[in-house]
């Protein structure tokens, strides 16, 4: 329903909703649209469902036009001025992101194209994944240089739409574990939630990938433990912070898009799973997220219970296996590779079986995580739920220092982020955390 009311540029009679939903009785679409409407009443968002000329539509909410010029209109350190479509456009992606092309044009009430490829090409703004909407379309988010353009430090220093304090960030350090199942949505959600909170996001993947590449470069025997264990020990892993970045060095160089190489997404495995060099990459993430200010994200399978076993902020994101074979279908098929539904979902549950058995380092759901099962959510759904569980768990012993940066490590990944991190061993990330 939600997909039909952000296509449509005119109200949506009831009757288009039934004749598209026909297993449902008018009485329930009717239900459907008020709890929708209830929905947008209650969550922040710049836009209300309102029903109007015997049908329904979704528009601006009164009070956001003023706040697109409060937030954005006169904040400008750049010599170059922006049209209003732009601060329009820019206001709504920054307070929504990450938001579809639909969901600004709904906002705006006119054809967006011309101005989102004006601010992509400008570096303001930049897709981060898919929507789970019908035609997964791309999703936008602001960048680095969004901030430098109006003087943010994070988008927490944007003023709310309400004029009230719901999206400060938060005023301590904090260390955000995200764990879970292949294809249940960390990388996604952990990196969204770093960028939402203004918190550095920590690819550890991205480091046994780097280690996978400097073994394979040094020719070192990848069936010999010891040897690897020993190369690791003696490899300079380092972090070069910037205001809003941090980027993994390795021997000093920055690592690059040679740790995606299909040769290290299959040898990964042989190195990650060494307990010593888990040990030694915990280590280092734990001096490195003690020395930034704010606090960090990082996802993996076992980031609570062995990288931050003490922090109150632990989360077990779960999903169906269906639902994660579906979201991984989506990707080969965008890919044009063909696969069948019941082949996925056998690879998934091996991988499954897999990481919860491991010797070292198994994929546990803890007593102390919340749990959220994202079958059926959308990304931003998500989102909204770590956020609110960040905010209310709140650790009275934790520092109060106040965050002052919106960094993420700065790693090559491609600009599809998918609704899910990959799920199958040859091309996941998450085989190596």
């Amino acid at each position: 329903m939600e997909a039909i009311l952000f296509a449509a540029d005119s109200p949506v009679a009831v009757g288009k909703f039934i004749r598209a939903l026909e297993q449902f009785p008018r009485t329930e679409v009717e239900a459907a649209l008020r709890q929708l409407q209830e929905r947008y009443q209650v969550e922040e968002h710049g836009i209300e469902l309102l029903e109007i000329a015997g049908g329904w539509q979704l528009l601006t909410r009164r009070n956001f036009a003023g706040a697109v010029e409060r937030a954005l209109g006169g904040r400008t350190r750049s010599r170059s001025r922006l049209s209003n479509a732009a601060l329009e456009t820019l206001a709504i992606i920054a307070y929504r992101q990450p938001a579809t092309r639909g969901e600004v044009e709904v906002v705006r009430g006119v054809d967006c194209s011309g101005t989102l490829a004006g601010l992509s090409e400008h570096g303001l703004i930049t897709v981060v994944g898919r929507s789970d909407s019908p035609g997964r379309p791309h999703l936008y988010g602001t960048t680095d240089d969004f901030l430098s353009h109006f003087g943010l430090r994070h988008l927490g220093d944007l003023p709310n739409p309400e004029d009230h304090e719901d999206q400060q960030l938060l005023a301590i350090q904090v260390k955000i574990a995200i764990d879970g199942p292949a294809g249940s949505g960390k990388s996604t959600i952990a990196r969204l939630v770093a960028s939402r909170l203004g918190l550095f996001y920590v690819d550890t993947g991205a480091i046994y990938r780097a280690l996978t590449h400097r073994a394979l470069e040094q020719k070192v025997n990848l069936d010999d433990p010891a040897a690897l264990v020993e190369l690791v020990r003696e490899t300079r892993i380092e972090f070069e912070k910037t205001e809003h970045t941090v980027r993994l060095l390795i021997e000093g160089n920055a690592v690059g898009a040679e740790i995606r190489d299909p040769e290290v997404t299959q040898t990964i495995k042989q190195l990650a799973d060494l307990p010593p060099i888990r040990d030694i990459v915990n280590t280092t993430v734990r001096r490195l997220a003690d020395s930034l200010s704010g606090g960090v994200v990082v996802e993996g399978r076992d980031t609570g219970s062995l990288l931050f076993p003490k922090t109150a902020y632990k989360f077990y994101l779960s999903a169906s296996v269906s639902e994660r074979a579906s979201r991984r279908l989506g990707e080969y098929k965008a890919r044009g590779e063909t696969i069948s539904l019941p082949e996925l979902e056998e690879r998934i549950i091996e991988r499954d079986r897999a990481d919860t058995t491991r010797p070292y380092g198994a994929l546990v759901k803890l007593p102390d995580a919340s749990e959220i099962d994202t079958t059926g959510m959308t990304i931003q759904e998500v989102v909204e739920a770590v956020v609110k569980r960040v905010k209310e768990i709140q650790e009275p012993g934790d520092s109060p220092e106040p965050i002052t940066e919106k960094p993420t490590i700065e790693e090559p990944v491609s600009e599809e982020i998918p609704a899910e991190e990959t799920t199958t061993e040859e091309t996941n990330t998450e085989e190596s955390n």
